[in-house]
């Protein structure tokens, strides 16, 4: 009788030996397979991580802005955005703006509208858009 990782089987009057466990050519095929899957998969993980993290950078440039337009509203002051002003927009690293229209906050909450186009560092165009009256915020791509 053979030893573990042996096993041996009497059947009749012949011993038949099985090795438990796997062989390297059967390990390198798993990994091949693994490694192939990964190759795969790995790039398409990080665009949409990239994707990611450039939706969360552009919705807190919006944020930023509504803070502006809040700010405006509560202390009762009207405040201009435009590109004479714009650092007090806090931008991404490797984002800048390609164009802004005159923004006017008012006093009582209203805004003029208009569209912030900006690049991010990927080279990808956004633009923010505010409608007038109400400031409603529209995003496109």
């Amino acid at each position: 009788m053979a030893i573990f990782p042996q096993l041996s089987i009497l059947i009749g009057k012949k011993y038949f030996q099985f090795t438990t466990g796997f062989s390297l050519i059967e390990l390198l095929v798993v990994l091949v397979i693994i490694s192939l899957s990964a190759s795969l998969i790995a790039p398409k993980l990080f665009q949409r991580y990239q994707r990611f993290l450039e939706s969360e950078q552009l919705n807190n440039v919006v944020q930023q802005l509504q803070t502006q337009r809040l700010q405006a509203w509560h202390q009762g002051k009207s405040f201009l955005l435009n590109t004479a002003n714009q650092q007090i927009l806090i931008l991404p690293l490797g984002w800048h703006i390609h164009s802004l229209s005159e923004f006017h906050f008012l006093a009582n909450g209203l805004t003029n509208g208009g569209d912030i186009k900006l690049i991010s560092n990927t080279g990808k165009q956004w633009t923010i858009h505010f409608s007038p009256l109400d400031g409603k915020v529209e995003l496109q791509f």
